[in-house]
């Protein structure tokens, strides 16, 4: 009875995910919606990854976005290269360009002086909200600034989401 109910419950997980009927099984279907966050790190492409838990899987990228404040946050991390990047802005408007209120990045591959970046105020930076899909809860946008430490500045360019809050 116990190896039915376990094979009944594999299937029906099976059948209740989203794929395409074309598909290995592996690939979102038309309608589901994948997280993308990107950016350029001093010109090299970053994208957030993770190292999957056997349990839980794994998340890079988690969204917070507050209809009634407009506050977004949004943090990333890529386990294989040891960086972590956090984005906050408060009072965003739709299809306004605005300035980034924090930019965080931690590089945990260097020494302990030289770990945390924080956002180069005297530097241009910007955040462009593209749109802001309140039925879907989807958020996509693109932004630009220059990171700080005690040993470098790091440029980030060609930056741009499009992620679920």
């Amino acid at each position: 009875m116990k190896n039915l109910m376990l094979f009944s419950s594999i299937l029906s997980i099976l059948f209740l995910t989203c794929c395409d009927k074309n598909s290995s099984g592996m690939e979102p279907c038309n309608n589901c919606h994948t997280n993308i966050f990107q950016c350029k790190i001093n010109g090299v492409d970053w994208k957030p990854d993770c190292i999957p838990d056997p349990l839980f899987g794994c998340n890079s990228i988690e969204t917070q976005y507050y209809l009634h404040t407009n506050w977004l946050g949004i943090n990333c991390i890529n386990d294989f290269n040891k960086i972590s990047f956090a984005l906050y802005s408060e009072n965003i408007k739709y299809l306004d360009s605005i300035s980034l209120i924090d930019v965080t990045m931690a590089n945990l591959s260097k020494n302990k002086d030289c770990i945390i970046y924080k956002i180069d105020s005297s530097q241009f930076s910007y955040l462009k909200i593209i749109e802001i899909n309140e039925t879907k809860r989807i958020i996509e946008g693109s932004f630009a600034c220059s990171l700080i430490n005690k040993c470098e500045t790091l440029r980030i360019s060609d930056g741009y989401f499009k992620l679920k809050f």
